[in-house]
C-alpha cells in the first residue's frame, strides 16, 4: 500500500515522512484499541481481524486503481518515436508540475492496516498481560519499532526513481504502474481469501 504513494516520490525526505505517518496511523490505532483491552477490558469478538483485512483488500484494490488513473488522467502517456528509421515507444511523465499531494493518506492506510493482520496479533499478545503499563509500553516499543521500520521502507522504495538521473523519468512510472499493478492484485488476493 505504502508503495502506491511514495511511487511518485521525487525526494528521500517526503517518502521518509509517508512512513512515518502510516507507522504512526498504524501505532495510534493499536495504543487506541490497547487501551480499550488494557483499561477497561474489552474484548473483540473473535473474527473481527478478518473483517477489516477485507476492508485492506479494498483498500488496497482502490490505491491500486488510483495509482494507475494516473496514466489516463495525463501523469504517464506513451510518446511514439522514430530515429534512424526505427519506431519505438518511450514511457513518459509530466511529474514535475505541481503535486497535490494527501499528507492524511498514509495516516489513514496506517489506521486501516492497524486494525488488520499484526494489529490483531498485538492486541491478542496484549491482552496475556497483567499490568496496564507493561502493556502500553509493548504497544508503544512496536510502534515505534513500525514507524523506523515504515520510514525506512517507504524511503528505500524511493531511492531508484529519486537518484536515477535522467532515467528518473523512466523509473517513476515504472514502479508507479507495477505498485499499482501489485497493489491491485494483493487486493484481489486477500478479498479473495475473505471469501474462501
Amino acid at each position: 500500500a505504502v508503495s502506491t504513494i511514495v511511487a511518485q516520490s521525487k525526494a528521500i525526505t517526503k517518502s521518509l515522512l509517508t512512513g512515518w505517518l502510516w507507522g504512526l496511523g498504524h501505532t495510534t490505532v493499536l495504543l487506541i484499541a490497547g487501551i480499550l483491552v488494557l483499561l477497561f477490558r474489552v474484548q473483540f469478538p473473535p473474527g473481527i481481524s478478518n473483517s477489516f483485512e477485507l476492508i485492506v483488500g479494498v483498500m488496497l484494490v482502490i490505491l491500486g486503481i488510483w495509482t494507475l488513473s494516473k496514466l489516463k488522467r495525463g501523469k504517464f502517456h506513451f510518446h511514439v518515436h522514430t530515429h534512424d528509421s526505427k519506431t519505438h515507444v518511450h514511457l513518459h511523465s509530466h511529474l514535475e508540475g505541481p503535486s497535490h499531494e494527501h499528507p492524511h493518506l498514509p495516516f489513514s492506510v496506517g489506521i486501516v492496516h492497524g486494525l488488520a493482520g499484526s494489529g490483531a496479533l498485538v492486541i491478542l499478545a496484549m491482552s496475556t498481560m497483567t499490568g496496564v503499563i507493561e502493556g502500553l509500553f509493548f504497544i508503544v516499543s512496536f510502534g515505534v519499532g513500525l514507524i523506523f521500520a515504515m520510514s525506512l521502507i517507504s524511503s528505500a522504495l524511493s531511492v531508484p526513481s529519486i537518484l536515477g538521473g535522467k532515467l528518473s523519468s523512466i523509473i517513476r512510472p515504472v514502479f508507479s504502474v507495477a505498485a499499482g499493478l501489485l497493489s491491485v492484485v494483493l487486493g484481489i488476493f486477500v478479498i479473495f481469501g475473505f471469501f474462501v
